[in-house]
């Protein structure tokens, strides 16, 4: 009994497995069809291909049918071959044989495969904040090869935070076919920040020489006004020259992003040293016959300021590091009438007009290549109110007499 069971289920399995072979065999194999492009990268409409079923033309019929495809247009589907039109993301054909012998039906699946993105991995250790994402800085995977060019990133720019480096999410997602978006992680570097401590001390100059100088000042001019010609205003005019100095040590650290090292993210210093000093002279002398000594007094005022801010900064850059001297002059003129009570004591009203030149942005840099950039040259005209009472609440208006005018300035090098 076992012998013959064991052939008999034997030649039901191999009689069964003989049927399917066949019914799958009848359609064909199933088919895969690659997206296509043309020579600038447009994706091409799929090419009809063409399905044949097995068997005898002559003695048998065929039907073909689908589920979710697409016969070419007026493509009889009563043959043995036939044109279908390839379906993302694949469509299922059934043909239907009869033949003497019997009908069998097989079915043959047409893939028009897609794509994926197995990967996206940035190419460089950082990138710079507020530039546009450039979709080749960017190692790009995807199953099968070769559809690297299909994908697109979604996110359009790196995002500037205010801290130096910061870690940011940047998206990429497939041109066509079934979505698919992936992340990546890239490193941001924002130029624009830096931590920054400096030392800095102000330093009024309050000295005796200054005190001499202004006698001799007084003098002169009391001098030149008795021998010039005769005008209104006392004989010795008292003018108040003025000197003051400020320094400041700055370190500034930040990092760079550099395009042609490697690594790309570089440490950079910048130590810099402020010098500001501002130097001038006031002279404020009563009108005779409208003043009372240190009672109550109309005076004309005139006066004369000379500012200047100037840098000398060392800064690591990509490349070596840079030297440069900055200087930014300002000179001011003005003159009015003021009138005071007290000496200026209780009460001081002026009005002045003033008159500004600057000149702007004039650098020099010596290293490692001579560099000048020379800014704009400014003038303006204004008016201006100050009152001042007890010699520390003090108010200022100003109003513009002129526009501001600039022009660049242009220096030929020899």
């Amino acid at each position: 009994m076992k012998p013959i069971l064991k052939i008999t289920m034997l030649f039901v399995v191999a009689l069964f497995a003989a049927n399917a072979g066949y019914t799958q065999s009848i359609a064909g194999a199933d088919r895969s069809i690659p997206f296509k492009f043309n020579a600038n990268g447009d994706l091409l409409d799929p090419e009809p291909i063409e399905l044949k079923a097995e068997g005898d033309a002559a003695a048998c019929c065929f039907q073909w049918s689908t589920d979710s495809g697409r016969f070419e247009n007026n493509y009889a589907t009563d043959r043995q071959t036939v044109k279908v039109i390839p379906l993302y993301p694949k469509a299922t054909y059934t043909v239907v044989r009869k033949c003497a012998d019997g009908e069998k039906t097989g079915s043959v699946t047409v893939h028009y495969y897609d794509f994926r993105i197995v990967s996206v991995t940035p190419k460089y250790d950082c990138y710079l904040a507020d530039e546009q994402i450039n979709i080749s800085d960017y190692d790009i995977v995807t199953e099968p090869l070769g559809y690297e060019k299909d994908v697109t990133n979604v996110t359009s720019y790196y995002i500037k935070q205010n801290s130096i480096e910061t870690s940011m999410s940047v998206q990429f997602r497939k041109i066509f076919g079934e979505a698919q978006t992936v992340s990546t992680t890239v490193n941001v570097i924002n130029t624009d920040a830096y931590d920054e401590f400096g030392l800095g001390t102000t330093l009024p100059v309050e000295l005796k020489k200054l005190e001499e100088k202004q006698e001799e000042l007084g003098k002169a001019l009391a001098w030149m006004f008795k021998k010039g010609p005769r005008l209104p205003i006392a004989i010795e005019p008292p003018c108040q020259p003025e000197f003051n100095i400020s320094h400041t040590l700055k370190i500034v650290q930040k990092k760079l992003c550099c395009s042609d090292t490697d690594p790309r993210t570089k440490g950079s210093t910048k130590v810099s040293y402020e010098y500001e000093c501002s130097t001038g002279i006031e002279c404020t002398w009563p009108i005779p016959y409208l003043s009372i000594p240190k009672v109550v007094g109309l005076n004309i005022k005139i006066g004369l300021t000379y500012k200047e801010k100037s840098t000398i900064s060392y800064e690591e850059t990509c490349d070596k590091p840079e030297i440069c001297f900055n200087l930014n002059p300002e000179l001011e003129a003005f003159g009015g009438i003021s009138f005071d009570v007290a000496g200026g004591a209780l009460l001081e009203v002026a009005g002045l007009v003033v008159g500004t030149a600057s000149l702007s942005a004039l650098e020099v840099c010596v290293y490692p290549n001579f560099k000048l950039n020379v800014g704009e040259f400014c003038t303006e005209a204004k008016a201006k109110a100050t009152a001042k009472a007890l010699s520390f609440v003090e108010a200022t208006w100003e109003f513009p007499l002129t526009p501001k005018y600039c022009t660049p300035v242009k220096l030929k090098l020899p």
